[in-house]
């Protein structure tokens, strides 16, 4: 057997083990909370961490709606020149493209060879009915003499009566006859006077004022349906334009509008609308304007590019600076970020028309609001934020 004290010995020495193992357990716990709870202080503090941010306080601002349009400059008036006469050689043609005309200038010459002989014919012919005329008053007038005469001695009784009837009646034919000789030279005068119209469109005038815009025929050619010239008048020039079906009922009659085009790019033109179709093109879903503008200072060339605007009204509304709005990819629907506690909250906003640097916001925000415009892309709804400068407030701005 054992002796008592040995076994003592080592029942105490596993005591002893046993307790520095559960005092080592302990101790590693411990040390293992202690860094876990230092790890998650350390997280806390990297989430709380200030972002610095700049804001500006939403304002109320005068939000001018416009329409954004483009369409080219065209002339108001253009003419095609036709002759008025067919079939007939083109003498000269006394204008070229480029050329300043006046109404009533000549533009060409046709060959009139046949048309002055017809008028010497109906000038000869006016003659001989003019003679006519003068033989049948001659005749008339001494006819009427014996008439008279014979009147008066019928009631002395002096002649018979069947004598004067004889010349009663041939008065009378001569009468007719005058009136006859009369209407014919009446008839060569029309003649003569159509003949002369004739004449005077073989001098092909300009209806209109104007510049040469296209040349269509040469001497020698035969006038004909074909256009001999074009004319444009550049003194009033006219922009055609598409609406869409969403803005074309607010278009109306007189409507200023502003245009622009490359040309003279630091420079606004002013005109109005002047023509607005009555029906809406159901294959674009657009109705047709026309602006007119004044252009007797000839800086607007037909063909020219225009960007038009039109004005369609005026309202006073809430803006937020357009930086600060964070638009989702693909969708267009906006939010941005106010500051309220020290912390960034996010405002799902509906936006309206944008005008210079702002936007027009129709909800989501309320005016005095705390808008971070800068540090906006670094923060979350409930990030620690901190204003490191503050815009000056919008009613304030210049910037339109």
């Amino acid at each position: 057997m054992v002796p008592v004290s040995r076994r003592s010995k080592k029942k105490g020495k596993g005591g002893v083990l046993i307790t520095a193992a559960v005092i080592a357990a302990f101790s590693g716990f411990a040390l293992f909370n202690f860094a876990r709870a230092t790890g998650e202080e350390q997280k806390q503090v990297v989430q709380e961490e200030r972002i610095p941010v700049s804001t500006a306080a939403a304002q109320m601002k005068i939000f001018q709606e416009s329409l954004e349009l483009t369409g080219n400059v065209k002339s108001r008036r253009e003419v095609a020149v036709i002759p008025k006469i067919p079939g007939r050689i083109i003498r000269e043609i006394h204008v070229d493209v480029g050329d300043r005309v006046t109404r009533g200038d000549r533009l060409a010459s046709l060959e009139d060879d046949v048309i002055l002989a017809k008028i010497e014919e109906a000038r000869a012919g006016l003659g001989s009915a003019g003679a006519l005329v003068h033989q049948a008053r001659a005749r008339r007038d001494v006819l009427e003499k014996d008439k008279e005469r014979l009147e008066y001695l019928l009631i002395e009784k002096a002649v018979a009566r069947q004598q004067v009837d004889h010349i009663v009646a041939e008065f009378r034919a001569a009468v007719e006859a005058e009136t006859f000789a009369k209407e014919k030279v009446r008839e060569v005068e029309a003649k003569l006077s159509q003949l002369e119209i004739v004449l005077k469109d073989h001098k092909i005038t300009a209806p209109v004022s104007g510049y040469i815009s296209a040349r269509f025929q040469d001497p020698g050619s035969l006038s004909g349906p074909r256009p001999l010239v074009a004319i444009t008048s550049g003194e009033e020039v006219k922009i055609a334009a598409a609406v869409t079906e969403k803005y074309f009922p607010r278009i109306v009659k007189g409507m200023a509008a502003e245009i622009s085009v490359d040309a003279w790019p630091h420079e606004v033109f002013h005109g109005e609308v002047s023509l607005v179709s009555p029906l809406i093109n159901p294959g674009t879903r657009s109705g047709d304007v026309e602006i007119h503008l004044d252009n007797r200072h000839g800086k607007l060339k037909p063909g020219m590019f225009a960007r038009i605007t039109i004005s369609l009204s005026t309202r006073n509304a809430l803006a937020a600076i357009d930086d600060a709005i964070v638009r989702l990819p693909g969708t267009g629907a906006g939010y941005l970020f106010v500051v309220e506690q020290e912390r960034a909250v996010q405002k799902n906003i509906k936006e309206g028309i944008r005008q210079g640097i702002y936007t027009e916001i129709l909800s989501g925000l309320t005016p005095g609001e705390d808008v971070i415009v800068r540090g906006q892309n670094r923060v979350r709804d409930g990030s620690l934020v901190e204003k490191s400068y503050e815009l000056p407030s919008l009613e304030n701005s210049t910037e339109s």
